[in-house]
């Protein structure tokens, strides 16, 4: 699909706001990884931090995408799939931030977890990599998306399989809460359920963005 300079330009910011949301889906992974597993809250809390400015900053430049549709980038038949898009994004971002804010609030879970920390956040970890890699997929999709359509559509297949998987390894998390029942106290089971169904959300919300891609792709193509 060929695009003039105002929709380059557009476009270029949509790559920026995809960019920031692979940082993100990068630094989520890390964050279960240091808060659970080596138990550092210091270093988690900056993680936090970097993950906050980071959304800060993507939606900066998802405003700026958005205003730049308003004043006649790209065509109007297209405008509001685009807005769509844009704001599906800020969806993803959103359950990103709002899971690492919402371990960070769970200091205590971690001390009552004590020597099961590790083998709990080995298992967080594996959902947190795999909305990574569902992230990665999704911000490969919508960086094609004034490229390649074809290859749109098969990456957005990609998120489609991956989000499957991450529901797959949250039930499998879920179900394994069965054999710690008895050494924890049932507020600190329901907020690791509510821990994973948030980790989970993120790839939920990347699949959802990934149905937006493909109308656009589908009304591009006619």
């Amino acid at each position: 699909m060929k695009i003039g300079g105002k929709e380059r330009e557009a476009a270029n910011i949509l790559k920026e706001v995809c960019f920031k949301l692979s940082k993100m889906g990068s630094k989520c992974e890390e964050f279960f990884e240091i808060f659970f597993v080596e138990g550092d809250i210091r270093v988690a809390e900056a993680l936090g931090k970097k993950v906050s400015e980071l959304e800060s900053e993507a939606d900066e430049n998802r405003r700026k995408f958005i205003q730049m549709l308003y004043n006649g980038a790209f065509l109007p038949v297209m405008r509001g799939d685009l807005v769509e898009l844009a704001e599906r994004l800020d969806k993803v971002l959103d359950a990103i931030e709002e899971t690492v804010n919402c371990v960070l609030l769970r200091e205590n879970l971690l001390r009552k977890l004590g020597g099961k920390s590790k083998e709990i956040g080995d298992r967080l970890k594996k959902v947190a990599s795999k909305s990574r890699e569902t992230i990665d997929s999704l911000v490969e999709a919508v960086n094609l998306l004034f490229v390649d359509m074809d290859r749109v559509v098969l990456k957005v297949d990609e998120v489609q399989k991956l989000e499957h998987e991450s529901d797959l390894l949250e039930s499998e998390f879920i179900a394994s809460l069965v054999d710690i029942e008895k050494e924890l106290d049932p507020l600190s089971v329901v907020q690791l359920e509510e821990l994973v169904r948030k980790l989970g959300s993120i790839s939920d919300t990347a699949e959802d963005t990934g149905d937006v891609l493909l109308r656009l792709v589908s009304g591009l193509k006619g």
